[in-house]
């Protein structure tokens, strides 16, 4: 009897020890495609620049509206805020299409904030 509680808990602990995560692991990249409707700066214990995309909507749709209109129509459709580097800030202009890649995670706000990984301006 000693000898299959032995044999059992060693197997328990061999199954045990398999069951760790690798470190390496890859997470799956989301994309989101649409015009940067707004830039805006948080100042605080670290800057940060964001960037609002949103999607199905044209550059003319944005041309003229205030930041509450802004704001109205990133609640009518898919829209994010996005964390960039200043670099990425500076460059980005509101009105153009953008491809933004980010892991997927992100603040569940309205809209939700996400860390941008890679933009791409589309032509």
């Amino acid at each position: 009897m000693r000898k299959v509680v032995l044999i059992f808990t060693i197997l328990l602990l061999l199954t045990a020890c398999s069951e760790v995560g690798d470190s390496t692991e890859e997470y799956e990249v989301d994309q989101h495609e649409g015009i940067i409707a707004k830039k805006k700066q948080l100042d605080g214990e670290r800057d940060v620049q964001q960037i609002l995309v949103i999607s199905e909507v044209e550059k003319d749709e944005i041309k003229g509206k205030t930041i509450s209109e802004i704001n109205e129509l990133a609640g009518q459709h898919d829209s994010a805020y996005y964390a960039v580097d200043e670099d990425q800030f500076a460059e980005l202009q509101i009105g153009m299409r953008v491809e933004v890649y980010w892991t997927g995670e992100q603040l569940d706000s309205n809209p939700p904030q996400r860390g941008a990984d890679e933009v791409n301006v589309v032509e």
